[in-house]
């Protein structure tokens, strides 16, 4: 019973990774492209 809470903890620490990672890569794409936008605009 303790290991199967363990194996679902740790699942569920790899999909908050996952979010956090893909937000990241979220932010990254939005500073590209508006620093691209005020490339453009100059």
């Amino acid at each position: 019973e303790a290991e199967k809470a363990a194996d679902e903890s740790e699942r569920g620490m790899k999909v908050i990774e996952n979010r956090a990672m893909k937000d990241e890569e979220k932010m990254e794409l939005q500073e590209m492209q508006l620093k691209e936008a005020k490339h453009i605009a100059e």
